[in-house]
């Protein structure tokens, strides 16, 4: 005897939910390095190990993606960064950091990297020298670290490999940068250059990391903010089914404004605001949202007044 009662008295209709967002590539890292005698080159892989990057490359610090906690980092080996673009363009929409190894000239080289101009991530890269890292950190979503591979690598994979994005202050850091002056590391500061402070106490420490003199994890929270938002949007169109009116509209505003109270709740973001509304032609509604970039706090300038009064 078959169980017909309860689709008699309820027949149901099963929507298949949308897929949820696909965050994965924001914490995923392309890095272009020099090849080995047995790599082969111009081609985009995906490596799992140290070792398994190490044998491609004749880079001697990538290990210190994997020390920092990445279980796998994408790599392009070529022996010019023109050579790497077509392997670059192909596969553009798999990661959202490139980082440039060893043994290339910054900034001549970026030259031939022309797929760069197609790239909405973050470029980070090592300046043989104070000029060239100030140059480099000045740029819009991009790194200017100072002389050392191996810490920046340590830092980009630490930077990724955090449950939640945030700015990894005096993060403990593999080797030293050579920063051992106050002057030295106020010089970097003020230019915006990432750079490693080494002191006799606290040792080697992440001095100071950010992108085109905003807070690091800003690029990387924002691109995650506008992927959930879309995916919302999709989602609640794709489900409900709305109408073109007003009411509709703000049902789709308070759902996206979810998606900005959890990054304001979590500390990520202040500030975040959405507005959508029904005027404009049939079919189209009109959303303006509003995300404060996130921040980091590096240092505190104390001013210190001693009294002879008891407190």
């Amino acid at each position: 005897m078959a169980n017909i009662l309860r689709d008699y008295v309820m027949p149901v209709t099963i929507i298949p939910a949308a897929p949820p967002a696909d965050l994965g590539f924001i914490r995923r890292v392309l890095f272009i390095g020099k090849p080995s005698d047995t790599a082969v080159t111009g081609v985009f892989k995906d490596y799992l190990s140290a070792d398994e990057l190490a044998a491609d490359t004749t880079d001697a610090d990538v290990a210190q993606f994997f020390n920092a906690g990445m279980n796998r980092v994408y790599g392009i080996m070529a022996n010019t960064l023109a050579d790497a673009n077509d392997a670059v363009l192909e596969n553009m929409g798999d990661f959202f950091t490139i980082v440039i190894g060893a043994g290339f000239v910054i900034p001549s080289d970026l030259s031939g990297l022309t797929s760069l101009d197609s790239f909405q991530g973050v470029l980070q890269v090592v300046g043989a020298n104070e000029t060239i890292a100030a140059e480099q950190a000045a740029i819009e979503r991009r790194v200017g670290y100072y002389m050392n591979h191996a810490n920046l690598y340590f830092a980009v994979g630490s930077l990724v490999s955090q449950p939640t994005l945030s700015s990894i202050q005096y993060l403990v850091m593999p080797q030293t940068d050579n920063i051992n002056t106050l002057s030295r590391a106020n010089a970097l500061f003020e230019d915006r250059i990432s750079f490693t402070i080494t002191d006799d106490t606290y040792q080697n420490r992440l001095g100071f990391y950010a992108c085109g003199g905003i807070a690091i994890h800003a690029p990387y929270v924002q691109r995650e903010i506008q992927v959930l938002l879309q995916t919302e949007a999709f989602n609640f169109i794709y489900t409900n089914k709305p109408a073109y009116n007003e009411i509709e509209a703000k049902k789709i505003q308070a759902q996206l404004q979810k998606i900005i109270d959890r990054y304001i709740d979590n500390g990520q973001i202040d500030l975040g605001d959405v507005n959508v509304e029904a005027i404009r032609e049939n079919f189209v509604m009109d959303a303006q949202i509003t995300v404060q970039n996130p921040t980091a706090t590096w240092k505190n300038v104390t001013t210190l007044r001693q009294t002879n009064r008891t407190l």
